[in-house]
């Protein structure tokens, strides 16, 4: 076989540098509040679901639970995010500090404004037809 001849494009790596791009954006976006995208996901969907375990959030992620507690860390540190439980416990209730709701709230005008740039860019029928797409690639995956 003539691999040369033969190059098609891939879709996972389409798909993967598509990922990239958008994580620049978004976090080129977010740059003012200080988060990325990631910490910026982590956050909103803690406010949702908090108090709550790192592996129910994890779960909410669908984020393996070591991936989740790498990105917790930092936000711990800078005191954004809070455990609740008892010291000494195993199982942490997590939940935002006044200063980590400060920083979602921040962050959240800038993520509006983000998506509203990619919509004018794409187009809100694109990103329709993307997302439907993306959700029978994350059905198709569990399969």
């Amino acid at each position: 076989m003539n691999i040369k001849q033969n190059a098609e494009k891939c879709y996972c790596i389409g798909f993967r540098g598509a990922a990239r791009a958008l994580t620049v954006y978004y976090d080129r976006m977010l740059l003012p509040s200080g988060l990325t995208v990631t910490q910026y996901s982590l956050l909103i969907n803690l406010f949702r679901t908090a108090p709550c375990s790192t592996t129910a959030l994890a779960q909410t992620m669908k984020l393996e639970r070591t991936t989740l507690i790498r990105n917790i860390k930092p936000l711990s540190d800078a005191r954004l995010i809070q455990d609740l439980s008892r010291e000494g416990k195993r199982n942490r209730k997590l939940t935002l500090t006044k200063t980590g709701f400060a920083a979602l709230e921040t962050a959240r005008k800038l993520w509006k404004k983000a998506q509203v740039g990619l919509m004018r860019h794409t187009g809100k029928g694109e990103l329709e037809k993307l997302m439907n797409t993306i959700d029978r690639l994350e059905r198709l995956a569990r399969e």
